[in-house]
């Protein structure tokens, strides 16, 4: 079996989202940040300008990436960049 039959098979009839609404329900959650060690407070309008940044960044033409977005779609695309 492929990988990407495996992922076609587990994803069928799940409903997408975009990359901001999937992120915005996030905001104010608490986690523990590994790096800063220490629990930090999840916050949509930190993060929302590099997620704007990584649409932007799907959507520009470009040929090395016309068949994967062709295969994934945009925001699935920049979810990967974010």
């Amino acid at each position: 079996m492929q990988d990407s039959y495996f992922f076609e098979q587990l994803l069928q009839g799940v409903r997408l989202s975009s990359l901001l609404d999937t992120v915005r329900p996030l905001d104010g959650l608490r986690f523990y940040h590994g790096v800063k060690k220490c629990e930090v407070d999840f916050r949509f309008l930190k993060v929302e300008p590099a997620l704007l940044k990584c649409l932007e960044w799907a959507h520009k033409p470009g040929d090395a990436l016309q068949d994967v977005k062709a295969k994934l779609g945009v925001q699935q695309l920049a979810s990967l960049r974010a």
